[in-house]
């Protein structure tokens, strides 16, 4: 269809493809999990990010995919919510990175139109360490 078209014509030119794709994808957000080599779930600390993330897993396994997905915990360091550690356990798979609840951070650089990662800070490293769990390499040093 559409996608692997798509998909086809970027992969000339581009090593990585980022798609987001909501929960319940149409169509052709569903050609496109098809299709992914790597998957990137995000999740916030929430009992319902939880149960979303394990529905997905059960109807994710057995699809052609190069490696397990890498799992990405936005808005970690809220108190209300579920630790790491519970989540880790209930999936059965081990966190690749934490992104903290950013509050003032993400609403100052939304305003001024400035990017997150263009700074050395905690998402930034939560970036680093997603591209690289998805095999990204980076010229020089990807830290700064």
């Amino acid at each position: 269809g559409a996608a692997a078209a798509m998909d086809a014509t970027l992969r000339q030119r581009y090593n990585f493809i980022v798609v987001d794709v909501p929960l319940r994808p149409l169509s052709f957000g569903m050609e496109m999990q098809a299709l992914a080599h790597h998957v990137v779930l995000v999740m916030d600390p929430t009992s319902i990010s939880l149960r979303n993330a394990q529905r997905y897993l059960k109807t994710a396994n057995g699809k052609g995919r190069v490696a397990q997905p890498v799992l990405l915990l936005n808005r970690s360091t809220r108190n209300d919510n579920l630790s790491a550690a519970k989540i880790e356990q209930e999936l059965g798979m081990r966190i690749t990175a934490t992104i903290p609840d950013l509050g003032r951070l993400a609403l100052h650089s939304a305003n001024l139109g400035e990017m997150m990662v263009a700074k050395k800070n905690k998402f930034r490293g939560a970036i680093v360490a997603v591209a690289q769990a998805v095999g990204a390499t980076a010229e020089g040093d990807a830290s700064r």
